[in-house]
């Protein structure tokens, strides 16, 4: 009953459940299974655990499960800031937890953790140009409902300079 295959299976569900926006519960229910097992494997503190919760909070902020995805992306940069190398990660955890606060409209707390998150990705050992434009991404429209304007125009047009090196000019 508990093996890593099962999570990963359990993680599947749940983003199925988002992807298809089928059925909230469903995914909650993913995604908690996912980590339930992965907890009793390898610990909360884990490098696996934390990256499987930070996911499963990209996709409950994506379905507008914002509370939630808050408090397990927060757990999950967390757990990451005790391990080495795992920049991106806690960036990509941070960034969730930033744009869930920002969403909810909590800017006190969403912009120190989505300014803390594009730092780390640009420190980090190998740079991850996706990680890096959303979270320029999150960034600029945490800024916009913040109602400061400029820094989300900024924000914006070194967002559009990141995706040039990804996409190119056309």
């Amino acid at each position: 009953p508990d093996s890593e295959e099962l999570a990963q299976a359990w993680v599947e569900f749940g983003r199925l459940s988002t992807d298809a926006d089928t059925d909230i519960d469903k995914a909650r229910e993913g995604f908690a299974r996912s980590l339930a097992i992965r907890e009793r494997l390898y610990g909360k503190n884990s490098a696996l655990w934390a990256i499987n919760a930070a996911h499963a909070a990209a996709h409950l902020k994506d379905i507008g499960v914002y509370e939630e995805a808050s408090k397990l992306s927060a757990q999950a940069a967390r757990s990451l800031r005790a391990l080495p190398n795992f920049d991106n990660e806690r960036a990509m955890a941070l960034g969730v937890y930033g744009s869930a606060e920002s969403r909810q409209g909590n800017h006190e707390d969403a912009l120190p953790a989505l300014k803390e998150a594009l730092a780390l990705a640009r420190s980090a050992k190998e740079e991850d140009l996706n990680i890096k434009a959303t979270l320029l991404n999150d960034l600029s429209v945490a800024y916009s409902r913040a109602s400061d304007q400029e820094s989300a125009i900024v924000t914006t047009r070194e967002l559009l300079a990141v995706d040039r090196e990804i996409f190119g000019d056309e």
